[in-house]
């Protein structure tokens, strides 16, 4: 028993001294631990066994001297980083929670900071550190790991004075190899800049990596993977900007262009102090690249940027850039400089094309220089130019909006082609002032001036001197602008504008003004404006806004349209009246024309709802609406509205009127109103309307409309109840020799009856005048019903239409009768509708419109119909049309985009070509119609000799029968071509057999006839030269019949605005070609030949002929005016050049007269006997064909060359030759020589009488033709056996007749002279009849005469004295055209 218990003693005791001796055992080891913890020299040899030198590989050190424990928790109070001995981080507060050792490694839960500073200013030191890192090297490391890490507030100082603030929070920092954080985040802000970052993956020591993702509160974001070793730095990155990016230097007009832009970087190099940065820009409006280079000290970038089309589309572009400058481009830039020693020194460059700007300084805090040279910058007026400036004190103070001045010189401005030069200017920013001078002495810009803006007030003035208006207005005609200026406008826009002695030198007159002024100011709570000047005066005075302004048109017309009420303050009173001010319509091209007089008073009260005005102008023209005589006054008060406004003739608008009159009148609660208007027309037009309303009411009691010889007038009218959804009448009845027009009923709410309009006993020709196209006439008699039956929103209609006796241009087509069903549930309006003639239907149309999808399908079916009441449609183009026309189309589609498909065929169809005057027929043509074309099948045709002629094809493009632009085609072989008799105005004429195609091209109103053809035989192409005139014999009375024509209206018809024609054609000997010189008398060149003629008509109807024609054969009948006829044998190779002139024609031909006659008295060969020869007399034209220079020669084709020759001797002059010439025509005989001209004539002893007679006045044409530009001159021969002169001894004489215009022919004077001949050759000058003719009166009518006659030639007379004198009036009168 004591066993036991002795054991169980011993055991207590054993484990009592085992706990005593664990105690004091755990008792040591927390007293080591606590000795550790506590103990700074254990905790500098841990720090620089472990934590040294791994920053000693970073490149680090601190001044660790120890730190505090305290409830588990350590606490650093102060700690310094320096990197080469140098601070660059102070850290205080640094607490470390949960330390733990763990298979061989500190771990630490968490650490944080209570500030940290970092001081980042030394960047040279940074990059030398950052370069050295350690890299791809095994590293001793520190085995200390942290869990989490935070720190509360840190700070960077950045170089000049910027510094980021911020706090931190890291996970997994483990210090084993260098430094590696799984993640660092943290808020960064940057002055007013705040910036979230989330880094990932850090790594520094064997490799120093990390990636980036930042965002800021601008709206900015950041995506970066950087990486760097000791062969440099790769870094690779995109900044974004969203749609909320907001940068306070950026006006947020611009901000389109700063928001949605994505920036791809690419940093690399081999320090930070040499990097190459790529940057890649991308936005909607813009593109571009920019490649930055820094190699310390020293920096370089340059790149590119093209902007979009879609930015210069944008409003801020289109503001500032002209026209020409809108559109994509590519803008060059570079950036270079230096930074060293604190000194950074810079140059921004930047073109686009020509343009250039340049700014630069060798230090940042210098003087800044810039330079711009724009020779192609279009801004308004301005085409470019050179400016130079200094930017004092530096480019820095402008950025920031600190006290700049901005001094500069434009060498160059370059205004529509001018230079100006020489103006210099002084822009200065201080505080809340900003001021600007200027001055330039070029002579179209003579100006100075300053203008000043301080805490919202503008304050300019200005002198002009001399500018040259055409500087700044490209339409200006020379003028030159000088004035004095001054003005004042506040934030509130109130202020003024003066100008004083203003100049205005145009180029036909000048234009001073003593002074214009503006001014607007306060008034209580209301405003005035008012403008005084020599030109106008005029104010507005009230309390109204600028929006308020804009209301009181639509309370007028309110009012007068007895519409609902509208409310407004506005409280405004208007006066105005101008002198003539066209001289400043002028200037500032406003289009309006206000003469001298017009004025207009107006007061509006809005509070009351109450107006007035009173205006008179005498003449207005605005953007080519013109108006005269414009009156207008009224007032509305509490008793009603009583206004009037008229006009005179009103031009310029769709249908001009002579006079137009409106009168508003309510002396009662019904508002009466009166309309008048006289449309001006060829056919008299005439609209009055009168009718009293009020809200819910509507009272016709006025309604006349005449157009033409129609009209109609109301005969019957019950009131109009209605209101915005519906209306409702008894009865209102318009009636006249126009039809009776007749409505009643009405829809909607208020209708008591179904809506019935009906026509009845229509004049259809009345649709002539709605129409106006004179190619279409229209006549017969229209019946239509339409009826409207149920209520909004569901309705239902139908209708039909008889028109009687339908005529198209005077034809008679038949019976139109039609039918149309509507109904808006179904949304579908029905329509059938035929033509009838006496037992046949001659077309028929069915369909329906869906007006609410615009959906038409409708079927037209011809059968046996006449085309030829279409032919004026064709616009006398081809002309005596006939055909018989069957088919059906199918139309479909939007009314204003239908398309159409079908198919006719027109039976024996006919035409005629007036330019050529042939007819062309054919069995059957076929043809396709579109909405777009109608084509032609190919076809034969046959000519008047009903031969096959030519092979057509083409068609007609009409672009929904809009317009017609023909395309025809046809190719003919041997065809009448040309089929013409001579007209009084004709160029060519004959017929014309030829092979060749033409073509009718071009649209309606400017068709075009293209002719490539080759004569063949039976063709004769005829000349006119002659150019006949009718010549009357005066007599005292004249009776003229004469031919009054209707008018015709074609105001909105579109007519044939001209016809061209360019035939090419091939002329061959086959063809006779006849220049008619005179047909009367037969002076007529035939021949036959070759050339290739162009011939033209132009747009103005002028004829062109072009070509080179050789005679081949063909004979000339030379008559001299009738009195002899000579056939004339054309010689072989004579040409006739046409260069465009018809009458201008360059001839060189050659014509031979043979006759056989003999030589005596002319050569005196011994071998010659008196024998008759056959002589030629060769006639040559040269020069201008309509006065040739003539030329004779005589050729003695068969006898021996000394006989030529000694003719030749005997013929020494051209005027020797010239006499033997018409010898030769006229007797058929030589002049004998020894009487020839060179020893003196005696005529009456040379020729028979008769034969002198001729010559002398065929000598006397040729005076005539010498002298005829300044007198006309007569000379005539007379024998002495002048039958009439039997009663009279007297011989031969010669008459010399002389007249002359003066006064532009009101007094002529008409003389002779006569030369009597005796038998010995004396003569003795004697005075003929004088006559002086004087036109009283311009018409001619009333003609004082005074006249001297001989009595030589009147034997009753003879006694009496040698002459008689009388003076005497005429008085002519036309009576009744009859």
């Amino acid at each position: 028993m004591n066993a036991p218990k002795i054991h169980q003693s011993t055991a207590m005791r054993t484990t009592r001294r085992l706990g005593i001796g664990l105690g004091l055992l755990l008792g040591a080891g927390c007293l080591v631990v606590w000795l550790v913890l506590h103990s700074t020299s254990v905790q500098r040899f841990l720090y620089n066994t472990y934590a040294a030198p791994a920053l000693e590989t970073l490149g680090l050190s601190t001044d660790f001297s120890g730190m505090d424990y305290s409830e588990g928790e350590f606490t650093i109070a102060k700690l310094d980083l320096r990197l080469q001995q140098k601070t660059i981080a102070t850290l205080k507060g640094v607490h470390i929670a949960d330390v733990r050792w763990r298979q061989g490694i500190v771990q630490i839960a968490s650490i944080s900071f209570d500030t940290m500073n970092i001081d980042a200013r030394d960047t040279a030191l940074f990059s030398q550190w950052l370069r050295d890192l350690p890299s791809d090297t095994t590293t001793s490391g520190l085995p200390l790991a942290i869990a989490n890490s935070s720190l509360e507030f840190f700070k960077i100082e950045l170089p000049n004075d910027q510094h980021i603030q911020g706090n931190l929070l890291a996970a997994t920092i483990s210090f084993n190899e260098g430094v590696a954080c799984e993640a660092l985040s943290g808020a960064l802000k940057l002055d007013t800049i705040e910036t979230n970052v989330h880094i990932t993956e850090l790594y520094l020591g064997k490799s120093n990596s990390f990636q980036v993702d930042a965002n800021s509160n601008l709206g900015a974001t950041l995506l970066a993977e950087v990486q760097w070793n000791e062969k440099g730095i790769d870094c690779n990155a995109r900044v974004s900007t969203t749609q909320d990016f907001t940068l306070s230097q950026i006006p947020e007009e611009w901000s389109g262009f700063t928001r949605g832009v994505d920036i791809d970087l690419e940093i690399s190099g081999p320090s930070s102090d040499a990097i190459t940065t790529t940057a890649k820009f991308h936005h909607p409006y813009f593109t571009g690249t920019a490649i930055a280079k820094l190699n310390n000290p020293r920096y370089d970038m340059k790149g590119s940027l093209h902007v979009q089309q879609q930015a210069y589309d944008s409003t801020v572009l289109a503001q500032w850039l002209p026209e020409p400058e809108m559109q994509a481009a590519d803008l060059q830039y570079s950036i270079k400089g230096s930074l060293e020693s604190g000194a950074l020194a810079y140059d921004f460059g930047a073109s686009k094309g020509m343009n250039t700007a340049r700014i630069w300084s060798k230090e940042w805090k210098d003087v800044a220089r810039l330079e711009l040279n724009l020779p192609k910058f279009p801004q308004g007026p301005l085409s470019g130019g050179t400016v130079k400036a200094a930017i004092k004190p530096n480019l820095e103070a402008l950025i920031t909006q600190q006290g700049t001045q901005v001094v500069g010189l434009a060498p160059s401005l370059v205004f529509d082609g001018y230079a100006v030069r020489g103006l210099s200017f002084n822009w200065q920013h201080l505080s809340t002032k900003d001021s600007i001078w200027w001055s330039c002495l070029d002579s179209l810009m003579d100006i100075d001036g300053s203008l000043v803006a301080e805490q919202g007030t503008f304050k300019v003035q200005s002198n002009i001197n001399a500018l040259g208006l055409e500087l700044l207005d490209p339409l200006d005609t020379g003028q030159i602008l000088s004035a004095r200026m001054a003005g004042l406008l506040k934030e509130d826009l109130t202020g003024f504008f003066s100008a004083q002695d203003i100049l205005l030198q145009r180029p036909s007159d000048v234009v001073f003004i003593n002074a214009f002024d503006v001014v607007h100011e306060k008034q209580g709570t209301g405003r005035r404006i008012g403008v005084s000047s020599d030109v106008m005066q005029g104010y507005i005075e009230g309390s109204f806004d600028w929006n308020g302004l804009s209301a009181i048109p639509g309370v007028l017309f309110s009012d007068l349209a007895g519409g609902p009420k509208v409310a407004t303050n506005v409280n405004a009173k208007l006066a105005f009246e101008a002198s003539t001010i066209d001289w400043l319509s002028q200037l500032l091209h406003l289009g309006v024309v206000l003469p001298e007089g017009g004025y207009m008073v107006a007061n509006f009260v809005g509070s009351s709802s109450s107006w007035n005005y009173n205006l008179n102008v005498p003449h207005l023209r605005y953007n080519g609406i013109e108006a005269f005589a414009i009156e207008g006054e009224g007032s509305k008060e509490r008793r009603g509205i009583q206004a009037f406004l008229k006009a005179g003739a009103i031009n310029g608008i769709s249908t001009p009127l002579d006079s137009l009159a409106l009168r508003w009148d309510s002396p009662t609660h019904f508002q009466q109103f009166t309309a008048l208007a006289h449309v001006r027309d060829s056919i008299t037009t005439r609209l009055l309307a009168g009718a009293e309303y009020k809200e819910g009411t509507f009272i016709p009691n006025l309604l006349e409309i005449q157009m033409g010889a129609h009209e109609a007038s109301l005969v019957g009218a019950s009131p109009v109840f209605w209101n915005s959804a519906s209306f409702d009448s008894d009865s209102v009845m318009l009636q006249g020799s126009l039809g009776t027009i007749r409505m009643s009923g009405g829809l909607g709410a208020l209708a008591t009856n179904p809506l019935r309009i009906s026509l009845s006993n229509i004049n259809a020709h009345w649709l002539n005048y709605w129409y106006r196209e004179p190619r279409m006439q229209f006549d017969g008699r229209l019946d239509a019903i339409l009826r409207v039956e149920e209520s909004f929103p569901n309705l239902e209609g139908s209708g039909s239409l008889q028109w009687s006796n339908v005529q198209l241009n005077r034809e008679l087509l038949g019976n139109f009768n039609s039918t149309l069903q509507w109904s808006t549930a179904a949304n579908d309006i029905f329509l059938n509708g035929t033509l009838l003639q006496p037992g046949a239907t001659k077309a028929r149309l069915s369909g329906h419109y869906n007006p609410s999808i615009d959906d038409l399908d409708m079927v037209v079916v011809v059968d046996q119909l006449d085309i030829h009441p279409f032919e004026p449609l064709l616009g006398g183009v081809l002309t005596q049309i006939s055909g018989i026309l069957n088919g059906s189309a199918r139309v479909s589609g939007p009314v204003k985009d239908w398309e159409a498909d079908g198919e006719f065929s027109l039976v024996k169809p006919s035409f005629n070509i007036p330019i050529t005057g042939t007819s062309l027929s054919a069995s059957t043509l076929d043809f396709g119609l579109n909405e777009q074309r109608i084509a032609l099948d190919s076809g034969y045709w046959t000519d008047g000799t009903n031969t096959t002629a030519a092979l057509t094809w083409g068609g007609i493009e009409h672009d929904r029968f809009s317009t017609l632009d023909f395309d025809i085609h046809l190719k003919a072989d041997s065809a009448l071509g040309m089929q013409l008799n001579r007209a009084y105005d004709s160029y060519f004429y004959g017929t014309g057999i030829v092979d060749g195609d033409l073509i009718v091209e071009g649209p309606l109103e400017q068709i075009h006839l293209g002719l490539n053809a080759t004569t063949k035989e039976g063709s004769i192409l005829k000349i006119p030269l002659d150019n006949p005139t009718e010549v009357e014999t005066p007599s005292f009375l004249r009776f003229i019949t004469n031919e009054s024509r209707a008018p015709v209206d074609t105001s909105k018809a579109k007519s044939l605005e001209y016809f061209t024609t360019d035939m090419e054609i091939e002329v061959l000997p086959d063809a006779l070609v006849e220049l008619i010189l005179d047909e009367v008398m037969g002076d007529i060149i035939s021949s036959r030949g070759t050339g290739n003629m162009r011939v033209k008509i132009l747009e103005d109807e002028s004829f062109e002929l072009y070509g080179l024609y050789t005679i081949a054969s063909g004979d000339y009948l030379f008559t001299l005016q009738g009195i002899i006829n000579k056939p004339f044998e054309l010689v072989p190779g004579g040409t006739i050049l046409w260069s465009g002139d018809l009458y201008e024609a360059e001839v060189n031909l050659q014509a031979k007269y043979s006759v056989n006659t003999d030589l005596k008295g002319l050569v005196t060969n011994a071998n010659y006997s008196n024998e008759n020869v056959d002589v030629d007399l060769i006639i040559t034209l040269t020069g201008s064909l309509m006065q040739p220079e003539i030329g004779f020669d005589i050729v003695l084709p068969n006898s021996p060359s000394s006989y030529q020759q000694e003719l030749e001797r005997r013929i020494l002059t051209a005027d020797a030759m010239n006499y033997q010439a018409f010898s030769l025509l006229m007797l058929g005989d030589f002049y004998r020589q020894n009487l020839g001209v060179q020893e003196g004539i005696n005529l009456s002893e040379s020729f028979t009488r008769s034969t002198s007679e001729v010559l002398v006045s065929q000598f006397g044409t040729w005076i005539t033709a010498g002298l005829g530009s300044y007198v006309d001159v007569e000379l005539d021969y007379t024998t002495g056996n002048n039958p009439y002169n039997s009663l009279v001894q007297s011989g031969d004489e010669i008459r010399l007749g002389v007249s002359k215009d003066f006064m532009d022919g009101r007094l002529r004077i008409n003389s002779s002279l006569d030369v009597p001949i005796s038998s010995d050759g004396s003569s003795t000058l004697l005075l003929g009849d004088t006559q002086i003719e004087y036109e009283l009166t311009k018409d001619g009518r009333t003609v004082l005469r005074a006249f001297n006659r001989s009595n030589r030639n009147d034997p009753l007379l003879q006694n009496t004295g040698p002459y008689t004198q009388g003076v005497g009036i005429q008085f002519r009168k036309d009576f009744d055209g009859k």
